[in-house]
């Protein structure tokens, strides 16, 4: 009968496996990352009483575990490494399905925090973005108010100017009057004057003679 491997699911093919104590299940040693050497200097009684990795997270923490104990040493030709951080994963195998649920749950969770922060994100951009784009549009919206009232006031200020400068070609014609007046109001006071000094002189030698 071909055993399956419970770390990657996979038909074993040859005796280079280990067999839980425990549930009984079949791990290849790749899935376990056993070198062939290590494989190789297990004893029989380390064979028999090895403990998958599932099998080993379950139980009770005691001094039960495969290597570093007294009893385990003693069942091998030479020290091994603790294999309760075995990888039960190679190549395109499939993982144990505990660890398969817990690295789904793992992805699923940092997939979740990641699509939160990345909304998060956006969201706070997106905000940043509408924040500048409306106040733009109010200072815009003051540009053209300010340039309004501006013109407003230049075409007020054109038509004061341009009464004043009608105002004051009237006042530079009626000064050109005053002054043509005053000069003809002078010359006939002047002839009035010099026609009474030639009456009083010709009154006077009237008188004379």
């Amino acid at each position: 009968m071909t055993n399956k491997c419970n770390g990657c699911g996979e038909n074993i093919a040859t005796q280079d496996f280990m067999n839980c104590n425990k549930c009984h299940a079949h791990y290849d040693i790749l899935c376990l990352n056993i070198p062939k050497a290590t494989f190789t200097s297990y004893t029989v009684g380390f064979k028999r009483d090895w403990l998958c990795p599932e099998c080993q997270c379950a139980a009770p923490k005691s001094d039960n575990t495969p290597v570093r104990g007294a009893t385990t040493a003693a069942k091998l030709s030479k020290p091994l490494t603790d294999n309760s951080n075995i990888n039960v994963t190679r190549g395109g195998h499939k993982p144990t399905k505990a660890k398969a649920a817990t690295n789904k749950s793992d992805s699923d969770t940092s997939g979740s925090v990641a699509m939160t922060n990345t909304k998060v994100a956006t969201n706070k951009s997106d905000s940043d973005i509408s924040s500048v784009v409306e106040e733009i549009r109010l200072l815009r919206q003051e540009i053209l108010d300010m340039k309004s009232i501006f013109s407003k006031k230049l075409e007020e200020y054109e038509k004061v100017i341009a009464t004043q400068s009608t105002e004051i070609l009237d006042l530079k014609a009626a000064v050109s009057i005053l002054q043509e007046n005053a000069r003809n109001t002078e010359q006939r006071a002047l002839k009035n004057e010099i026609e009474i000094m030639e009456f009083r002189k010709l009154k006077m030698k009237a008188y004379i003679i």
